[in-house]
């Protein structure tokens, strides 16, 4: 007997105003029946998005930061704020590169009391914990060496971000982001810059494509927002909604 499919579209609206926390999440079951098989049910997950009122969707990172925001990598900057376009600081990037760390791989980066590693991140500072953490992995090194220093409130630069980036993705999957030899894809990241092995890295795996196309440039000396941190992290681990 010849069966016939039949597909109803429908459509789920969540007000905004009925919302109960910032990261909402709905579930809807859905039971398909017929006349000569047995019914069978589904439930589908959904994320209900525009939790940040400084990012809408029109913003071209909306997606990548509602995405680590649902991994539960990041809560904003104060309620309901993201603050997208603020640069990141090296103390920021240490805890949005462990939560995500640990989030891919569970006690691949975690967190102890504070032991003073760095002479410039006391007990006192928040991040401290994600700071030596990615120390002890071997993802970070610091800004100095002797004293041992971290310049914890030093913006990150897209150069220094592709390294950190680069040692993350190792951290979760080894061999993920294996370094090349520099081939000077990008025009201001000549074979001397001590960055370029993971900047190439990291084009090769389609995680960055740089500031500008003609010429390809990379922008290494700028800072990286936290906008932008959101889509390095998402597309550096693979994280989806």
């Amino acid at each position: 007997m010849e069966r016939h499919w039949s597909y109803l579209p429908y459509t789920i609206n969540a007000p905004s105003a009925n919302r109960p926390i910032m990261h909402w999440d709905i579930t809807v079951s859905e039971t398909l029946n017929c006349a000569e098989c047995t019914p069978k049910s589904y439930d589908f997950s959904y994320h209900v998005g525009n939790s940040f009122w400084d990012v809408p969707v029109s913003n071209l990172f909306y997606k990548s930061v509602e995405t680590i925001m649902h991994a539960e990598i990041t809560g904003g900057c104060s309620p309901n704020l993201y603050c997208p376009l603020q640069n990141v600081t090296r103390e920021q990037m240490a805890k949005f590169i462990c939560a995500a760390i640990e989030k891919k791989k569970t006690s691949a980066c975690t967190t102890a009391a504070c032991s003073n590693i760095f002479a410039d991140v006391p007990n006192g500072n928040i991040f401290c914990s994600y700071i030596e953490a990615l120390y002890t992995n071997g993802i970070v090194s610091g800004c100095n060496t002797s004293p041992l220093l971290y310049c914890p409130l030093n913006n990150t630069l897209r150069q220094e971000m592709a390294k950190f980036i680069c040692n993350t993705m190792e951290a979760a999957n080894v061999d993920y982001c294996t370094e090349t030899t520099c081939d000077e894809i990008f025009a201001d990241v000549p074979t001397s810059n001590p960055f370029c092995p993971d900047i190439e890295s990291l084009y090769y795996n389609n995680i960055v494509s740089g500031c500008s196309n003609s010429p390809m440039l990379y922008c290494p000396n700028n800072a990286v927002s936290r906008e932008q941190m959101a889509k390095f992290l998402v597309l550096a681990l693979e994280f989806s909604l």
